[in-house]
């Protein structure tokens, strides 16, 4: 059984997690004892909701409906409207290299603790 703090950004997500309010401590013991004493159906079924999502949403997917959404968001301020289509068609061709780059699976993550995460090819 997974507890969440509510205030994690996977909560919107995952929500068929135990989700709770890490500062709240005396809610963190009744949640996590809920959790404890779920019964074995629940848990099971919590866990297939929870595998589900995790299943379906990896960093690719989460990129192409992230560019999916600034794409076609429509700018109301001509203030920041891009008049460049070609500088537009760039982005839009970078951002989907990338994205088929990461899908390959030739992809790995480097980088140390707390380091930004940057992706190369190989091994």
């Amino acid at each position: 059984m997974l507890l969440l703090s509510r205030f994690a950004g996977a909560a919107a997500e995952l929500r068929a997690a135990v989700l709770t309010n890490p500062y709240h401590a005396d809610g963190v013991a009744r949640d996590l004892d809920r959790a404890l004493r779920m019964g074995l159906p629940e848990r099971q079924e919590r866990h297939r909701e929870l595998l589900a999502v995790v299943s379906r949403t990896t960093a690719a997917t989460w990129a192409e409906d992230f560019l999916d959404s600034l794409f076609s968001y429509e700018m109301r301020d001509t203030k920041y409207e891009i008049r460049d289509t070609s500088s537009e068609e760039a982005l839009h061709s970078h951002l989907v290299s990338r994205i088929s780059y990461l899908k390959s699976g030739d992809a790995r993550p480097v980088g140390g603790r707390g380091a930004v995460r940057r992706f190369r090819r190989g091994g």
